[in-house]
């Protein structure tokens, strides 16, 4: 048995399409097969048609890698606890009810994160009367975690019915370690 998954068969995601983003690797394959049939032992009577082998083989094979996150830094109005612009119905507040107005008032904010808001870059800014920017960053696996392509599913063995290959049953290969793309938009 053979199910590929046709390359050209895969459709981009909607929101790829909407930002322009090309469709990202995606492969399958999963490929088999089964034998079977009676087994006759010379010698021993009695067993014909009641002992058969049965052999199956699967593998799987998968490249799926993750869609790039679009991650929204916070505007000026919202790093002073002012989420009355967004579209958010309600503003919980954490020891009960919700902030009137999506507004955290300022004895609410605590200083170390008010502090390190103010590292993160604003989302846009303005250099000059009619130059703009706008920071962008999108991520593929931002916290570098492991993603494995393919386990060793063949058992070998010698001759003397010894298995040969180490790896049976093991991770072979990673893929796709952590990728940044910082871009800044220039608006005239």
């Amino acid at each position: 048995m053979d199910s590929p998954n046709i390359r050209e068969n895969n459709a981009n995601n909607f929101f790829n399409n909407r930002t322009g983003i090309k469709q990202s690797a995606y492969r399958f394959s999963n490929t088999g097969g089964n034998l079977g049939g009676p087994l006759n032992i010379p010698g021993v009577h009695g067993v014909k048609g009641k002992l058969f082998f049965f052999l199956s083989s699967e593998e799987i094979r998968e490249l799926r890698p993750k869609a790039p996150q679009t991650v929204t830094v916070p505007t000026a109005a919202e790093r002073q606890g002012d989420f009355s612009a967004n579209k958010i119905a309600s503003l919980n507040d954490p020891l009960g009810g919700v902030f009137p107005n999506k507004i955290v008032p300022a004895n609410r904010i605590v200083a170390a994160m008010q502090k390190y808001l103010n590292l993160l870059p604003q989302a846009n800014f303005v250099l000059a009367e009619h130059l703009r920017g706008q920071f962008r960053v999108e991520a593929y696996n931002i916290l570098n975690h492991t993603n494995f392509s393919s386990v060793d599913t063949a058992a070998k063995f010698n001759a003397a019915g010894q298995q040969t290959n180490t790896t049976l049953g093991q991770y072979t290969a990673a893929v796709f370690p952590r990728r940044m793309q910082l871009a800044v938009r220039l608006t005239f």
